[in-house]
């Protein structure tokens, strides 16, 4: 929701366009810090069998790639780029405008096995503190050879990894330290997180776009955030865990992937109106409801049966 509010606030009113830049980009690393977090706890509970390891990556692949084709067709149908853009898109070649966190995210998905495999090895035979500094040095690799501040970074996996990082670390940190957090302190810190992003952003801290490429700076307050809202019981974890949130956080994806189709509808129409700014908002939460329920949700329980029929097939052939 922070990059569809960035985005429509920027478009919708143009004298505040140049001092929104890069402001949207912190919704971007949150998603990547959550979902490691997520997919790398559900690995350290769950395991690496054969059968877990085929759901994962058969999860990843039916969850994220027919919606994305069929927005990128959608995007072609709608005229905003032509064929061999569209296949260009389809293949990785190429992005366009938000879809370019997409190829990052899949190609990721498919190395976080292989890290927390390593990570959880290291951590059976030398222990906790060796697992986790090895994620640590791990990080800090990617990092130094593959620098934020480069001008080549284009959307390339490599540089986005130290972000993808911090969640897997704070996975370890939640299921193998016991670090008790009172509900006073995360609130004071979570809120103390959200206002430095504030101060960060073009109207206080002078240069548009700055926050653009600090992913990897401010990718750790990022973390911080999330391990403090899955380890305590704070007004904030408790507001980001209501019913409402966790309905926008279930439509997100789809959200994320029609939202730029919807405000380029709408803004030319309406600049500076207030009130459609708002009710297109409110499509795009409404356009993301549709698509999860239409096409998010029968994937996933498509996966959930095919994985039942693998299942079998598999203990069967055991027996």
């Amino acid at each position: 929701m922070i990059v569809v509010v960035m985005h429509s606030t920027g478009l919708f009113f143009p004298s505040l366009h140049d001092h929104l830049g890069g402001t949207g980009q912190p919704g971007v690393w949150l998603f990547f810090v959550l979902s490691a977090f997520l997919l790398t706890h559900k690995f350290i509970n769950s395991g690496f069998s054969f059968l877990n390891v085929l759901s994962y990556l058969l999860g990843r692949t039916i969850r994220i790639l027919p919606i994305f084709y069929i927005a990128v067709l959608i995007y072609y149908l709608m005229g905003f780029y032509d064929l061999e853009k569209m296949k260009s898109i389809i293949s990785f070649d190429s992005t366009y405008i938000h879809l370019w966190t997409i190829p990052i995210e899949f190609k990721f998905y498919f190395l976080l096995p292989i890290v927390v495999y390593l990570a959880s090895s290291i951590q059976k035979v030398a222990g906790r503190k060796y697992s986790l500094l090895f994620l640590i040095l791990l990080t800090l690799a990617f990092a130094f050879i593959y620098p934020y501040t480069d001008d080549e970074i284009n959307g390339r996996l490599p540089y986005y990894i130290p972000v993808f990082m911090y969640g897997i670390i704070i996975a370890f940190m939640y299921n193998y330290f016991q670090i008790k957090i009172s509900s006073l302190v995360s609130d004071g810190v979570s809120i103390a997180i959200i206002l430095i992003f504030i101060m960060l952003t073009p109207p206080f801290q002078g240069a548009n776009g700055w926050l653009g490429n600090k992913f990897v700076v401010l990718g750790p307050f990022i973390a911080l955030f999330v391990y403090l809202q899955v380890n305590s019981s704070g007004y904030v974890s408790a507001v980001l865990s209501s019913k409402i949130m966790a309905d926008l956080g279930k439509y997100s994806f789809s959200i994320y992937l029609f939202h730029i189709m919807i405000i380029f509808i709408v803004y030319p129409k309406f600049l500076d109106n207030v009130t459609a700014y708002l009710v297109t908002i409110a499509l795009c939460i409404g356009g993301g409801a549709i698509a999860y329920h239409c096409i998010e949700s029968p994937l996933e329980s498509f996966r959930h049966k095919l994985m039942k029929r693998i299942t079998q097939a598999y203990q069967n052939q055991n027996i």
